[in-house]
């Protein structure tokens, strides 16, 4: 026994020790990600008795070792390739040798349907905002591969999935509900023939033909032409490199695909012709994948990726009024990044939009409103005083002027809140609003603010509701104006 003893311990002792020395004689593995680096350790915070920074410091530098990564790619190879079926945090099985994004189906919960319709009414907010700025907002989705090829998800994906797939339809059904402005690239993958075409069995992302198949539906929606296909088969066989298992899995396993070259550099351009100019594209890794066509398709235009942010150029080129705004999300990101993210109004492209309508608000003709003819809600008017002392969630009514141009509206104010202002899009004559169909004023929380904007000509003679604040609070100096564009 004491010699089995002794043996377990040297082995144990040699499975801790392998790792490190590995690291000593060769260094990191060259894939290593989020490596222990020497100026982030502590020996204080080593030795305390809280095991979290340490056990972070000692799994890293483990994982990251040339025996640790060896490690990691030896399971995977043998669940994907012995097995057939591999599950990790980040990636799963589907059918064959098709992989999955785990994170994409974000814990396989529920979107609450207020939240979804939230967002969906944002989009439609943020177009109109733009409409009244002379600015052409497209807002286009690019699909889950989940979404876009659920026929091979298989059992255990599908079942890890949860409700991801009754989300995506029941975003879509609202969009529809409401006659939604967003270009849905999944509408671009109808044919049931090239469910296998248009994804990469390995990748999270489209294979160079399904990129074809949405830069084809945006160019119809931008310059209404059928700019073409590549013909499957007529390309070039090609093998790279993918996210999920030469990547995620540290599999050297490159997956064959096909690649058009011809139909990008003669056939495309002829299609395009001048292509849309004066254009900001702003967009995450879909369309970074279909770069060279979109450069072909917006010759001159600004393109921004959200994974290398730069938000005060973002917001200048925006707040210019360009002729054209493109907006795109990767479809498990969309709902979180309206509702309070990259595509909120406190964003970059929300403050530019906001900043860009105001420049063209400032050019309108007003009249002022006799205070105390607003209806009030939640707000009790001291007519000897001019103050007005609200409680929580004030609102005031007004309608706009009755015009054959852009209706305008202008509203100064001192508050005693630091809450946001928000102003509600109405749904008809009469002033029925939704939540996310209204524009918030980021750049105007300050004690003194001056509310303007523009609106399209569809508001004319509308009921608009406006909230000052959100909370308990006491404005003066209360100002409403309303107007329209000068001819």
């Amino acid at each position: 026994m004491r010699v089995l003893d002794t043996i377990s311990a040297l082995v144990f002792s040699a499975f801790l020790i392998a790792p490190v020395l590995s690291v000593l004689g060769f260094g990191y593995d060259p894939e290593a990600e989020n490596a222990v680096t020497r100026d982030e350790i502590e020996l204080g915070s080593l030795i305390q008795a809280d095991r979290t920074y340490r056990d972070d410091i000692i799994d890293r530098a483990l994982q990251n070792s040339p025996v640790g990564m060896n490690a990691i790619r030896l399971r995977n190879w043998v669940d994907y390739s012995i097995i057939g079926f591999v599950e990790t945090d980040q990636v799963i099985s589907g059918e064959g040798d098709w992989l999955y994004y785990v994170p994409s189906f974000e814990g396989g919960e529920c979107v609450e349907r207020r939240r979804i319709e939230w967002a969906i009414d944002k989009v439609e907010a943020f177009s109109k905002v733009a409409e009244a700025a002379g600015i052409q907002f497209v807002f286009s989705v690019s699909p889950d591969k989940a979404v876009a090829v659920e026929s091979r998800l298989g059992t255990r994906a599908s079942l890890a999935a949860g409700c991801k797939i009754s989300n995506a339809r029941e975003w879509r059904h609202y969009a529809r509900t409401i006659g939604s402005s967003i270009v849905d690239h999944l509408d671009a993958f109808e044919d049931p023939t090239l469910t296998d075409e248009i994804y990469f069995r390995t990748d999270t992302h489209w294979n160079e033909f399904g990129g074809a198949l949405a830069v084809r539906q945006l160019a119809s929606r931008l310059i209404e032409k059928d700019v073409g296909l590549p013909t499957l088969g007529s390309g070039e066989r090609v093998s790279i490199d993918t996210d999920l298992r030469t990547g995620m899995l540290r599999l050297p396993i490159q997956e064959d695909t096909e690649s058009f070259p011809e139909f990008w550099e003669t056939q495309f351009p002829d299609r395009v012709g001048a292509g849309v100019t004066d254009a900001v594209i702003l967009h995450d890794s879909f369309y970074k994948k279909i770069t060279k066509p979109l450069m072909i398709l917006f010759p001159d235009g600004a393109l921004f990726d959200l994974n290398h942010p730069q938000p005060d150029a973002l917001q200048s080129a925006i707040a210019n009024r360009p002729k054209h705004l493109v907006v795109n999300s990767v479809e498990r990101r969309m709902i979180p990044r309206l509702v309070s993210q990259n595509y909120s109004w406190n964003s970059p492209m929300g403050k530019g939009l906001v900043e860009a309508n105001r420049s063209i608000a400032q050019g309108c003709d007003y009249s002022p409103i006799d205070t105390r003819e607003l209806e009030l809600s939640n707000m009790s008017a001291e007519p000897s005083s001019g103050r007005f002392l609200t409680q929580r969630d004030p609102k005031l009514y007004l309608r706009l002027k009755d015009t054959a141009r852009r209706p305008c509206i202008k509203i100064q104010f001192s508050t005693s809140s630091s809450t946001v202002s928000q102003l509600f899009l109405p749904t008809g004559a009469e002033g029925g609003v939704r939540e996310g169909l209204s524009v918030k004023f980021f750049d105007e929380t300050g004690p003194d603010r001056s509310i303007e904007l523009v609106l399209p000509e569809e508001f004319s003679n509308s009921k608009v509701r406006f909230d000052p604040d959100f909370g308990e609070s006491e404005i003066q100096d209360l100002i409403v104006e309303i107007g329209e564009i000068r001819n």
